[in-house]
């Protein structure tokens, strides 16, 4: 049986062998054709030192190319969908930061004086508003998603990544809600605006 096996491999040396390849053998030389190939060595020389036809050989490198595309796309697909679990991973954990920091307590301190002895008085309460640190974070993964996905073209990524630390918090909480940030730092430069224009109405 073995024997049988080598011999349908090794094959004839004649024309006739070259138009009638078995799938065995097909499998065979387009394993040794690859090797070839991938070492630089031309078509011709592959058909010569093979005992194939050019054509035959033309036929097995596209075949392989295709092969190897496909292997390519399978590893891309793959290898994206890894990155895309990062992503929301830590997306889901920026949102539960900043979840947990609304409920974050400060510390409130006043003074006072009783029997005239100043004394200050602290006190802790929620603040209510949220780390805006957190929504930058969900911001760069909203950003990074859709850059992986190719989802960025009308705006790229980089203009979704914000510094929000001096943004009121109406503006925090509408990018919580999920409003995209490039709109409302928009609409808080065109309040800016119309609020300097007052001011100057009223020194004016």
């Amino acid at each position: 049986m073995a024997g049988d096996v080598q011999a349908e491999l090794q094959g004839p040396k004649n024309q006739a062998w070259k138009g009638r390849r078995t799938a065995l053998r097909r499998a065979a030389d387009r394993r040794e054709i690859a090797e070839r190939y991938l070492r630089g060595q031309r078509q011709y020389i592959i058909a010569e030192q093979m005992d194939l036809t050019p054509s035959t050989v033309c036929r097995d490198i596209q075949f392989l190319c295709k092969e190897w595309i496909k292997a390519a796309l399978v590893d891309f697909d793959e290898a994206k969908a890894q990155e895309l679990a990062k992503i929301n991973q830590l997306e889901r954990t920026y949102w539960e930061g900043w979840e947990a920091s609304k409920e974050a307590k400060v510390t409130v301190s006043r003074e006072r004086r009783i029997d005239g002895v100043l004394v200050t008085q602290r006190q802790e309460v929620r603040s209510g508003i949220g780390d805006p640190k957190f929504l930058a974070g969900i911001n760069a993964c909203i950003a990074q998603r859709c850059k992986l996905l190719g989802l960025d073209a009308p705006i790229k990524s980089q203009e979704l990544l914000y510094d929000m630390t001096s943004w009121p918090s109406w503006a925090l909480e509408r990018v919580a809600s999920g409003e995209p940030a490039h709109l409302v730092k928009a609409e808080i430069e065109q309040a800016t605006i119309e609020g300097s224009v007052k001011m100057k109405e009223i020194e004016g």
